[in-house]
């Protein structure tokens, strides 16, 4: 296993992500869905369809190795985002945005409340949550950031066609901790096909036991699974269109 982790790691994806590099914006092409096509088989043992796709999972790695239109990247930049958003629902809907800017140096630490997040806006999981200002190594901060920023995560993650991530210019975010009863708020996604939601999921405690729950567009249990655990709560409910739905279903 460790060997296979090596190659894996240190071979096949090297060749997948230069081989993208060579590509830049251009969709993939039949050399690219080859490379690809064996991270697939290893995660869902089989042979995908990237260019009729019909799973769900080939429906998702089709558009990030096909889809190149220009509001991917938009709605990938957490920074522009911001403004898209608040010309389709409003600015009462954004997280609160204390600073925003390229240089860790730069952040006004001292003019900041007691508990926000730190992140940047190019990528998955580059976050800090700062639950106790005065508890913060400013400096580990900073450099973790640094770090973060340099990076692509376009070309320099993974196979490297998360092409959405591959033009945000890299910027620094502090914004406003969200808080359920002091955990990280419940994470709703939905999952939109040919311009309708089509499936929901539900993200519970991110930062620390990560569990998912999902639904079908009826609010029917089941239909996608995540490499993550199920969510165990017995007592717990979700309010959509003003109504209550409980797991597990009485």
């Amino acid at each position: 296993m460790k060997l296979a982790n090596i190659i894996q790691k240190g071979l096949y994806w090297p060749l997948c992500r230069a081989y993208a590099r060579r590509l830049g914006d251009r969709p993939a092409d039949a050399n690219l869905r080859f490379l690809c096509g064996f991270q697939f088989w290893h995660l869902n043992h089989r042979w995908p369809n990237f260019v009729q796709p019909r799973s769900f999972s080939e429906q998702v790695w089709s558009l990030q190795l096909h889809g190149r239109d220009p509001r991917l990247t938009i709605i990938s930049d957490k920074l522009r985002v911001r403004d898209y958003v608040a010309s389709k629902a409003g600015n009462e809907y954004l997280v609160p945005l204390y600073w925003s800017g390229g240089d860790p140096d730069e952040i006004p630490f001292n003019e900041l409340p007691q508990r926000f997040m730190l992140k940047t806006n190019h990528g998955c999981g580059f976050l800090l949550a700062v639950n106790e200002k005065a508890s913060l190594d400013r400096e580990s901060a900073k450099s973790q950031l640094r770090e973060w920023l340099g990076v692509n995560y376009c070309r320099d993650v993974f196979l490297g066609i998360a092409w959405a991530y591959r033009n945000i210019p890299p910027k620094i975010l502090v914004e406003a901790l969200l808080e359920e009863n002091g955990k990280p708020p419940t994470d709703y996604k939905f999952w939109c096909f040919g311009g309708r939601v089509e499936c929901i999921s539900l993200h519970f405690d991110r930062f620390t036991n990560h569990s998912t729950l999902s639904f079908d567009r009826d609010f029917e249990p089941g239909g996608m699974h995540f490499d993550l655990p199920t969510y165990q709560g017995t007592s717990s409910a979700l309010r959509i269109t003003g109504q209550w739905y409980f797991w597990p279903k009485h």
